[in-house]
């Protein structure tokens, strides 16, 4: 009677251990979201003076690629108004859209956000006063109530030729 209740015992506690080793197998891989995660990233420069146009490129792509990427996304802007900016994106069609008027990127019905993506965008630039000015993108989930899935806010300074 004895040797079936150490096997039982045995048994219990061989499962309870793999349960345990389990356990902290997956807590241990941390986020189990399978969507991979993105950056913004940018050649735009830190000052700009008054009302010259600059060129610059922004891209954005997959930063830990993992599963999934997203169905339906959209780039939004958030522009200091007060800035008096234009910034104008160009496609890979050599179509021009003003982004300050738009204040997003992409079709309104979304773009698809593939796993590993990595698109680069040219802009133009150009700002009609002096001062410190703020760039927000976000690129939010269509799918999902415009969640957020990455942002990124640059900070421009623009100053006066005569300084």
């Amino acid at each position: 009677m004895k040797t079936k209740s150490l096997k039982t015992s045995l048994s219990i506690i061989a499962i309870a251990f793999i349960v345990l080793l389990t356990g902290l197998l997956f807590a241990s891989c941390g986020n189990t979201d399978p969507h991979s995660t993105y950056v913004f990233e940018t050649d735009a420069p830190e000052q700009v003076t008054v009302n010259e146009q600059i060129n610059f490129n922004v891209t954005l792509k997959a930063q830990d690629i993992r599963e999934e990427g997203y169905e339906k996304v959209l780039i939004r802007l958030e522009l200091d108004k007060e800035a008096g900016m234009e910034i104008v994106a160009s496609d890979g069609q050599g179509h021009e859209f003003n982004l300050t008027d738009l204040q997003t990127w992409g079709p309104s019905t979304g773009f698809e956000l593939t796993k590993d993506y990595e698109a680069t965008t040219p802009i133009q630039f150009r700002a009609t006063q002096a001062g410190t000015f703020s760039i927000t993108l976000k690129v939010v989930d269509l799918n999902n109530d415009e969640a957020v899935i990455t942002e990124q806010t640059a900070t421009i300074t623009v100053v006066d030729a005569k300084a």
